[in-house]
């Protein structure tokens, strides 16, 4: 049966007008590259949703992930991942919209982003154990999205095998040689691959 969703003049009209407003006048900012004023408009934002729609709800993901773009932006990586892991949180928790994993698991863009995002700036700390573990959700993500041949898929999945190496070896430049070697010898395999199921005439 379909519900019939009632009419809340402050929920469905005043404050998305309000967001709106909050939203033109941090985009002001930002163009005038006032980044800290562009940040409090956000903050404003983040407030008013909270305390409207509660921790869980789509337009306080949307607050934390535009802070968290400023960050990265201005390359502060630590404040950049508080914010971007307080979205990917928020997408787990979240069980009323279409942008949860509760209701599509992994199958999401957006929170594929997130974990490469994530991944690359615990990449930039040095911090590889957590930056592999974001690099193989964005993996399994985009395979579940664009299957294991994707260029996404491929990227995700070149970054977790240079950890991994990583990881095994501690050194970045033993890790950096064995990657490559290990890439050079998949591409000449792939190369050879038609070779050897040639048919003859």
């Amino acid at each position: 049966s379909i519900s019939i969703i009632q009419w809340n003049t402050k929920l469905h009209h005043d404050i998305p007008v309000q967001f709106q407003d909050i939203e033109d006048k941090g985009e002001e900012f930002k163009k005038q590259y006032l980044f800290d004023e562009f940040v409090d408009c956000w903050i404003q934002y983040l407030k008013i949703a909270i305390n409207t729609f509660g921790l869980s709800h789509h337009y306080v993901a949307i607050a934390y992930n535009s802070i968290g773009n400023t960050y990265y932006d201005r390359r502060q990586n630590e404040h950049a991942i508080e914010f971007y892991e307080k979205v990917l949180q928020e997408f787990i928790n979240i069980k009323s919209t279409m942008i949860t994993l509760e209701i599509f698991g992994f199958n999401n863009d957006d929170v594929a982003y997130l974990f490469w995002t994530l991944g690359l700036e615990f990449e930039t700390l040095g911090n590889y154990k957590t930056a592999s573990g974001h690099f193989e959700g964005a993996w399994k993500t985009y395979t579940a999205l664009f299957r294991e041949w994707h260029i996404r898929t491929l990227q995700a999945k070149m970054k977790l095998s240079f950890f991994c190496l990583l990881a095994n070896y501690g050194n970045p430049k033993v890790s950096i040689e064995l990657f490559c070697f290990y890439s050079l010898v998949i591409f000449i395999v792939l190369l050879s691959f038609p070779y050897f199921f040639k048919v003859k005439i």
